[in-house]
């Protein structure tokens, strides 16, 4: 399964091929730019 990982105030916008790699990458993100906002899309078809 594949996510989306965005942020709301920049143009962070990356594709992982999992949740925890998602969930790191955002993390990260929110650690580095304390007033950003990162969101996980799950990309899978319903």
């Amino acid at each position: 399964m594949s996510y989306q990982v965005r942020c709301d105030s920049c143009d962070f916008d990356q594709e992982l091929a999992g949740w925890v790699e998602a969930s790191s990458a955002a993390r990260k993100h929110e650690a580095e730019y304390g007033s950003h906002w990162v969101s996980i899309h799950d990309l899978q078809i319903a």
